[in-house]
């Protein structure tokens, strides 16, 4: 989320986008062609980068994709890659598991 806010554009994860050398420009995704992308937003509450109302937003955008929306209480955007709660992890494996 932070690469898109940053790009203003719905684009491909990079990596090495914060590397000094890094791909900063990845491909962008045409959400007006491919719409069959499961998209899940796990938003924390405190995040400066994206802050729930734009997620929210880009939520309501995104249409039938959004298939999970959630904000989580407690993180902000610089810790959320600890967020390891069991509520957390139940929610990620929710949406990982395929419902066909």
């Amino acid at each position: 989320m932070r690469q898109i806010a940053e790009q203003q554009r719905f684009q491909v994860y990079s990596p090495t986008y914060w590397d000094d050398d890094g791909i900063t420009q990845p491909a962008e995704i045409d959400l007006s062609i491919n719409q069959s992308i499961p998209v899940g937003m796990f938003v924390v509450e405190s995040d400066t980068v994206c802050p729930p109302e734009n997620a929210a937003k880009l939520a309501t955008e995104l249409g039938d994709m959004n298939t999970f929306y959630k904000q989580y209480a407690g993180f902000t955007g610089d810790n959320i890659m600890s967020m390891n709660t069991p509520e957390f992890i139940q929610d990620l494996e929710n949406f990982l598991t395929p419902t066909s």
